[in-house]
């Protein structure tokens, strides 16, 4: 019965197995599942393809994490074994609470207070809701540029910037009667030489839309080239 019992448990096991393997898989981000011992025993395809391409020939299963990713704090360690411990799950994303009241502008512009639930409100709540960032955060949090504009993704973009310096030099008329040159100039011109700006994007000056209503969008715009130009200006 005993025997029996333990074959029915190995069959399940390996069903479960199987399912999580190919659940991971199937996903493009780096997984790995580790066992008490903090021993790696499954990777998924994506983590295997990005430790190949760092030069990891090796089979890393039964592997201590912390031989595979010596750079592990001892803080993030502990938060392994917290999880086994607790059953709790390790929160890896960043976490802010962002100062301010709950609240949104209504179709006029005006600030109409709420609570946490939504719910109007006649007196200012102080948020308290955290908010986590990921990697799609740039593009689909919560106000990104791609969702309306909001207080985390607009930056002041005061600047002064040196636009265009021109230096010239005109021969003077004695010299070029010599050799039958009415006149003769030298010039070199500099453009966009010099910016000062706290603004952290490429340049406080571009936007993605041009010259429409639509100012101040910063995705991958290109910034205001620095250029030179010599020249010489000459009259027979």
């Amino acid at each position: 019965m005993n025997r029996k019992h333990s074959e029915i448990n190995g069959e399940g096991n390996r069903e479960l197995e199987n399912l999580l393997s190919t659940t991971i898989n199937s996903l493009s981000v780096w997984i790995h599942v580790v066992d008490p011992d903090l021993q790696i025993i499954m990777m998924n395809d994506a983590l295997k393809g990005m430790m190949k391409s760092l030069g990891f020939r090796e089979n890393l299963n039964k592997k201590k994490i912390r031989e595979v990713f010596p750079f592990l704090s001892r803080k993030v360690i502990n938060e392994y074994h917290k999880v086994f411990k607790t059953g709790v799950s390790i929160v890896t994303e960043d976490v802010k609470v962002f100062e301010g009241v709950y609240g949104y502008l209504d179709a006029t512009g005006n600030v109409v207070l709420t609570d946490a639930n939504g719910a109007t409100s006649a007196t200012a709540v102080a948020n308290t809701t955290s908010v986590q960032y990921n990697k799609q955060s740039w593009r689909a949090g919560n106000g990104s540029g791609f969702q309306g504009p909001s207080e985390y993704y607009v930056e002041k973009t005061d600047w002064v910037r040196l636009r265009e310096v021109t230096l010239s030099y005109d021969f003077p008329k004695a010299l070029l009667s010599k050799i039958k040159v009415k006149n003769l100039s030298l010039f070199a011109t500099g453009r966009n030489l010099w910016l000062k700006t706290d603004y952290t994007g490429i340049d406080p000056e571009t936007s993605l839309v041009g010259a429409s209503n639509a100012q101040g969008m910063d995705y991958f715009n290109m910034p205001g080239t620095k250029s030179y130009t010599f020249g010489l200006k000459l009259t027979f």
